[in-house]
């Protein structure tokens, strides 16, 4: 993250996955989840308080961006239903979790 800009590279010869450049300021760093029968997110909260979620193709996951503070979570909570969930807290100062 620099400039409100994400950029994705591959670990094995650098070249760019993506690129994502943020309207709003966004200076926090970016989070990694792992999700049940799909393939692995990248999440950024903003500091305009928007959560974005992004695929290992660099699109913005459907649903997304929701509001909520910068630090949030994404992925499973109960192992048996087989369902990935965005829990954060608003400025209600609420905790909320959605499932995906």
């Amino acid at each position: 993250m620099a400039n409100n800009k994400l950029n994705a590279y591959s670990s094995r010869d650098s070249s760019s996955y993506f690129e994502y450049k943020f309207i709003e300021d966004a200076s926090n760093r970016p989070l990694f989840f792992k999700r049940i029968g799909k393939s692995d997110v990248l999440g950024v909260g903003t500091d305009n308080r928007m959560i974005y979620l992004f695929g290992s193709d660099g699109l913005v996951q459907d649903g997304f961006p929701i509001e909520g503070f910068s630090k949030f979570y994404y992925g499973p909570i109960n192992y048996g239903d087989n369902a990935n969930y965005l829990i954060c807290m608003k400025k209600d100062f609420k905790v909320y979790a959605y499932k995906f």
